[in-house]
């Protein structure tokens, strides 16, 4: 799930605001070729860096920092989230066209969770240097195609479920989402699980987020030496008190209060089906 969640790593910049300019490349003007270079290089940090001072720091402008964080600590959870996931191997630039202060480059990306995807980088420049203002709706479609493509745990079936719902979207509904799920903003991510989770129950079978907490709970209860028929009526009580919409909203708000929540519904589940064993229930947790 988490190469849907974030294809790739982006960062936040204390650069002044420019404007969007999405696919449409501003009138080409004569530039020299250490101005290229520094547009060029503003593109391969923007996916390749993994500093999370640079990425958090240097690399978007504000206004495109809002559109993806909150804020920086925002940013650094993210960084620190994605730690696991494959950049790309190589970031190719090309087509680069530069207006006064603005820029455009054909971007494609070379290997990684989100090899194969390629479109358009929009960038602003000022006092700090080139940061990136905006990617096309084209190169945010091509980018969570690729991450979806890199998915292995999803069925594929749930995958080209999950794509096509969000290809469908109108240019300007996809990029808003896209963009907050790439900084994790919480309603975006519920949304996401909630597609994901009506493409699960059209393939059959439990949702990936009530695998994952019966999985957890199970080998919880199990430690506690409770025994099969115990741990069974817990999690059927576990599915009337924690249905899946409440266990994604609760999962995106990534918080203490989520986290106590749930644990609270699994300890009144097992002591209810009697499955604390001998250790005390209130050490249970879905953790």
């Amino acid at each position: 799930m988490a190469s849907i969640l974030a294809a790739v790593a982006l960062a936040s910049s204390a650069f002044g605001c420019g404007g969007a300019t999405g696919e449409n490349h501003p009138r080409a003007a004569k530039a020299t070729p250490a101005e290229r270079e520094a547009v060029r290089a503003a593109v391969v940090r923007l996916f390749k860096s993994n500093d999370v001072r640079v990425n958090c720091e240097r690399s978007l402008t504000p206004r495109l920092f809002r559109l993806i964080f909150t804020d920086r600590a925002a940013c650094r959870k993210v960084a620190a989230d994605d730690k696991d996931d494959k950049p790309p191997e190589r970031v190719d630039v090309s087509g680069i066209e530069i207006q006064d202060t603005r820029a455009t480059a054909r971007t494609r990306l070379i290997g990684g969770d989100t090899a194969g995807a390629k479109g358009v980088v929009s960038l602003a420049r000022g006092s700090g240097g080139w940061r990136t203002d905006d990617l096309s709706a084209a190169f945010l479609r091509s980018i969570v195609e690729a991450s979806l493509r890199a998915d292995k745990e999803t069925p594929r079936v749930v995958v080209g479920c999950v794509s096509g719902r969000l290809m469908r979207l109108a240019d300007d509904r996809f990029k808003r989402l896209a963009y907050a799920l790439l900084g994790e903003k919480p309603q975006a991510t519920v949304r996401l699980l909630q597609t994901v989770s009506e493409c699960e129950r059209r393939s059959g079978g439990a949702t990936s987020v009530r695998r994952r907490l019966e999985k957890s709970v199970t080998n919880e209860l199990r430690r506690a030496g409770a025994d099969r028929g115990a741990i069974a009526c817990s999690l059927r009580r576990l599915r009337s008190t924690l249905p899946d919409k409440l266990i994604i909203e609760l999962a995106a708000k990534d918080d203490r209060p989520s986290k106590a929540r749930i644990t609270r519904e699994v300890v009144a589940a097992a002591v209810a089906c009697g499955a604390g064993g001998q250790t005390d229930p209130g050490q249970l947790s879905p953790a």
